[in-house]
């Protein structure tokens, strides 16, 4: 291996994830894992 690329692992200032719907019809977003990106929690159910 000759590259390596570590990644990022975005994090809000609270440490706490982000889910959840947009002003954008049929957009979500869920990010902000940081540590746990490995295991996140499952995203909530939209509707």
């Amino acid at each position: 291996m000759t590259n390596v690329y570590p990644g990022n692992r975005p994090m809000l200032s609270d440490g706490l994830p982000v889910a959840g719907r947009t002003a954008t019809e049929e957009l979500y977003v869920h990010g902000g894992m940081a540590q746990s990106a490995c295991m996140p929690p499952p995203p909530p159910r939209a509707g």
